[in-house]
């Protein structure tokens, strides 16, 4: 912010001032060189350390994201922190947590359209295998569009709106049973390779 911007910053709020202060009397000093504004100049804490290092890229400001992006790859060249803390790349370490997975979630609830069997069937031969480590899901019975009035103010289509009722009653059903760890399905889902080991380390990590 430059002088006459911060001047005509002041103005402004000692005008505002004035204008509800009534009979109080609101006296303008000088701009200082430390004025109230001076915050606004100051260096920004650093997102891992939380401090106020020089040449830290993470506390710094850009014009652009160009500029925020080379200073990025040029940390991560050097591999080093002003501080000594940190390195850009440092992979935060994985709590060693033993976690039941098969009993992680209190309910695992699979969406399914009755007049979709097929997707039912492939979803069910992706579970029926070793790929799967928690509890087989119960089956919900979709909200089918094409059988109920869409709103007039719905604009979105049928099928999300069959959807979002679909996943609306899930959840009101599990607020209403008590249900603390819900885990919701589609049927259209594509299990990825060693599923459990990334599914075991990402629950690890939370």
């Amino acid at each position: 912010m430059t002088d006459e911007e911060t001047r005509a910053h002041q103005e402004f709020i000692y005008a505002y001032l004035r204008s509800v202060a009534g009979s109080f009397v609101v006296s303008q000093p000088a701009i200082a060189e430390e004025c109230v504004f001076a915050n606004l100049h100051r260096l920004k804490v650093c997102h891992d350390c939380h401090e106020r290092p020089d040449g830290c890229w993470k506390a710094s400001d850009y014009s652009c994201v160009h500029e925020r992006n080379r200073a990025m790859r040029e940390a991560a060249e050097s591999g080093s922190c002003p501080l000594g803390k940190f390195t850009e790349h440092q992979e935060k370490p994985v709590r060693p947590t033993e976690i039941n997975v098969n009993t992680y979630f209190d309910r695992v609830v699979l969406v399914n359209l009755q007049r979709r069997p097929d997707r039912l069937a492939e979803c069910e031969h992706q579970l029926s295998g070793g790929n799967w480590p928690f509890q087989q899901p119960e089956i919900f019975r979709a909200v089918d569009a094409n059988a109920l009035p869409i709103p007039l103010q719905w604009v979105d289509g049928g099928g999300a709106y069959g959807c979002m009722q679909s996943h609306r009653q899930i959840l009101e059903r599990a607020i209403m049973d008590g249900v603390q760890k819900l885990l919701v399905l589609e049927d259209d889902l594509v299990l990825c390779d060693d599923f459990p080991a990334e599914v075991a380390k990402f629950l690890a990590a939370v």
